[in-house]
This record gives structure tokens, sequence and C-alpha cells, in this order.
């Protein structure tokens, strides 16, 4: 990817779903003292929540619009996100006091959460993702080429409308009715991957030229579902007395029309450049650390955040804290990434 002539909105877009993905494991650092704190700390949850839809996003710019093999996507693509996830998964392991052989078995049983929680990542869910998505990578290539616009647009529709509307019925119906009635998960996971929709999406935007009207709706209706999200996980919080637990997923309808429109404005915004080489610069040399920052955020946050000097920073002003700690995150993990990709073995995985 580094000779690759780079895109800066993919590269914009991927340095911002990095810090959103940062914030998304640290957002309990924001007290919930008092409604000001609790809204905003709903508020800045429902903004980032659209970080992981992002990033299948510019996946699929980046992907689809090549000429994939089924030779480079098993013996490079997948062997190299494995690997990447294989060594975040043992530092992460040593990093809990646990003995990292164990590893192995756990990675492929693809439990991140419950029983293996301390083991791998419970972030690496989206790593199994990423896999699947490459797998249909050639496939979805040959699909796509013989696509018109309303194909992709009814592709769209199924892929990631029509389940974000089924995945959130449960939960939504259960705050507002009082019942979890909704859509059997079997017919969403099983039938429909709303990650593929993602996918195809971003490379359907990728290459069609955004006009001022659409813009301006995809800002009209982002400021929407982010109002929405934020009166919803409100009204739940108050209902559940709760203001810790967020029922809202990358999958939700909300967090999916949010997640487009963002891709839409920033591709309207920034596709033709920015005229600042030392942002340019700044900018692409974040988004190529972007996949390392992604695996192995989460102990720094942990750690950093105990710091002396962190702390003193979050008691004077939360939201300020938030900004510093996410800020030096991506600065030392950067830097880090940047130095490792100048080891010739490591170049291709991070």
């Amino acid at each position: 990817m580094t000779k690759d002539k780079r895109i800066l909105y993919l590269d914009i877009l991927k340095v911002i779903a990095v810090a959103g993905v940062i914030f998304n494991h640290m957002y309990w650092f924001i007290p919930a003292s008092n409604d000001f704190y609790i809204t905003v700390r709903f508020l800045l949850f429902s903004i980032v929540k659209p970080s992981v839809p992002i990033f299948i996003m510019v996946t699929g710019a980046l992907m689809l619009g090549r000429k994939s093999s089924y030779k480079e996507i098993f013996t490079k693509r997948i062997p190299g996100v494995v690997i990447a996830f294989l060594i975040a998964s043992i530092i992460y392991c040593l990093y809990k006091g646990n003995n990292p052989i164990s590893v192995f078995l756990r990675i492929f049983e693809g439990e991140v959460d419950g029983k293996n929680y301390d083991y791998i990542p419970y972030w690496g869910w989206y790593i199994y993702l990423l896999i699947a998505l490459y797998i249909m990578t050639p496939f979805l290539q040959k699909m796509i080429k013989s696509f018109k616009d309303k194909d992709y647009k009814v592709f769209i529709f199924l892929f990631i409308i029509l389940v974000s509307i089924f995945n959130c019925l449960p939960t939504f119906t259960s705050v507002f009715l009082g019942t979890s009635d909704g859509v059997n998960s079997n017919l969403t996971t099983s039938l429909f991957s709303i990650g593929v929709g993602y996918y195809v999406f971003g490379y359907y935007i990728s290459k069609k030229d955004i006009s001022w009207k659409e813009n301006l709706i995809s800002i009209i209706i982002y400021f929407v579902s982010m109002f929405f999200c934020t009166l919803y996980l409100l009204f739940f919080s108050r209902r559940m007395a709760d203001p810790g637990y967020f029922p809202l997923e990358y999958s939700y309808f909300p967090i999916s029309i949010a997640s487009m429109c963002v891709f839409i404005s920033f591709k309207y915004y920034f596709s033709k450049g920015i005229k600042n080489e030392l942002l340019v610069k700044l900018i692409t040399t974040i988004s190529l650390s972007g996949f390392g920052i992604y695996l192995f955020h989460v102990p720094l946050v942990e750690e950093i955040h105990k710091l002396p000097f962190m702390m003193n920073i979050f008691n004077f002003n939360p939201l300020l804290g938030t900004v510093c700690l996410i800020s030096l995150i991506i600065f030392i993990l950067t830097i880090v990434f940047y130095l490792i990709r100048k080891i010739p073995i490591f170049r291709k995985i991070f």
C-alpha cells in the first residue's frame, strides 16, 4: 500500500476512524456525574460509532477497484492480517499476565469475549470480518464489474438499509415497547452481511461524482441521525437507570445511515486534496499506521490514563483529557509503526 498513489480523502477518513475507535474504547473516562457529561458521553459515542463502517468503506474503495487474484488474497492479504493479529494477541496476552501459548487455539476459536477476553484483543472481532471481506473480494470484483447504478442502489439497500433496520429492531422495541421482538438474526447474519454492504458502498462512492445537493442532503441526514442517537441513548439511560450502557451498534440503522453520509461528504470536500503539504504528509503518515494503531491502542490507553499527569488533566477537564489522551496515543503509535515499517519483514504486515 505504501507504493500506491495516496487518495487523500480516504486517508483523512482512516485518521478519523482511528480516533473514533480509540474513543469508543475509553468513553467511560468521561464521568457520568451530571446531565451535561452524560449527554456529552452519548453524543460523542454516537459520533464515533461510524468508525468501523468507515474502515470497511475505505477498504472497499481501495480493494474492489483493483483486480485481486485468489493467490494474492490467500498468500498475502489474509496471512498478513493473521500474523499481525497473532502478534497483537500475544502481546495483549502477556500484558494481561497469561500464557501466550494458548493464544493460537483461542484465535482459531474466534471468540473475542467471554473466556478469551484476557487472551486475545476483544476489539479483534473486526479482524475476522476483514478476513471474510478479503475472501469475498475476488468474487465481488467480478460481480460488480457488470453493475449498473441501479444494481448498486438495490445492493446497498438490501445489504445496509434493510439489514441495519432488522438489526436494531430488538433493541429499539425493548426500549420503546417493552419487548425484544424483532427479526431473527438467522436471517440477517446467514443471508446478508452488512459488512459486505459497507464494502461495496465504499467502492461505489469512490468512483461516483458527488453533487452539491447530495452532499447537503448527507449533512442534514447525518446531524438528524446523531441527534436521534443521542436522544435515544438518553431515553434508554433514564428508563434503565444506567448511564453506562450503550445499546448502539455499528450495524444499527441510524449509525449505518450516518456512516454513509460521512463517507459521501468527505469524498465531496476532499476528493481534490488540500494544499498544505505538511498536513497532507501528517495525515498520510497516521493513515499508514492506522492498522497498527487499531491493534495496539487499548493497552496503551489503559496505561497512559493511569499516569499522574494524564489523571491531572482528566481531573481538570475530562473532555480536554479525552482529546489529549487520544492525540497522545495516535502520536506514539504513529511513530512506533513508522519505525517498524522501516524493517522490511514488517512492512507488509503493519
